[in-house]
């Protein structure tokens, strides 16, 4: 079980559990937090995970890359894809003017619509199967974008040397003290952008 933990007057450099104050039989009257501590371990804590970013930046750029990269693929096939099916619409209106111009006996007329509506069929089943990959690039480049601007919002602060109001607002959601006096950090940033963005001390 965590708790909230409070230190009172700013010259107190112990925080302790308020709950336990009004209610000695809560097990948290035996957490006890030296503050230097705990600054210490929150800066520790950031400039490690400010300095995770760098490769975090590198991942998300090569994925970047390769996202844009298959999507100018998928976007080629699309349009080659619908050129084609624009042939097929073509090709059923002269065959239909065909058959009515007696040009071709109504028999030909029909097995080379049943081609064609095959052809026509599998080429649209592809080009289903194709947008909607180009949609999940899409969202993906969209993703990345994202976790790149995070990425780099965090680590301009790899080089902080004390703690501030700010750093802390910007990156720290809270930190959970147990009993036994472990602490656990849990950040303002996902921890799919960072691995172990949650660091137990």
């Amino acid at each position: 079980m965590s708790t909230i933990i409070t230190k009172g007057k700013a010259a107190n450099k112990s925080w302790l559990c308020s709950k336990a104050r009004y209610n000695d039989v809560l097990e948290c009257k035996y957490v006890r937090a030296n503050e230097e501590q705990i600054k210490g371990i929150l800066l520790r804590a950031i400039q490690q995970q400010c300095a995770l970013t760098d490769t975090s930046l590198q991942e998300q750029q090569a994925l970047r890359k390769a996202t844009k990269s298959e999507q100018a693929v998928v976007s080629d096939e699309i349009k080659s894809l619908q050129r084609k099916h624009s042939q097929l619409q073509n090709t059923k209106r002269d065959l239909l003017e065909a058959v009515m111009e007696d040009k071709i006996s109504r028999q030909d007329y029909i097995q080379k619509k049943q081609v064609l509506l095959a052809d026509e069929e599998n080429t649209a089943s592809k080009l289903a199967v194709l947008q909607q990959r180009l949609q999940k690039l899409y969202a993906t480049a969209e993703q990345t974008e994202q976790a790149q601007e995070t990425a780099k919002e965090i680590h301009q602060y790899s080089q902080i040397s004390e703690l501030t109001p700010e750093v802390m607002k910007a990156l720290v959601k809270r930190v959970i003290v147990y009993p036994d006096n472990s602490i656990r950090i849990e950040w303002n940033f996902s921890s799919n952008l960072i691995p172990f963005a949650n660091t137990t001390n």
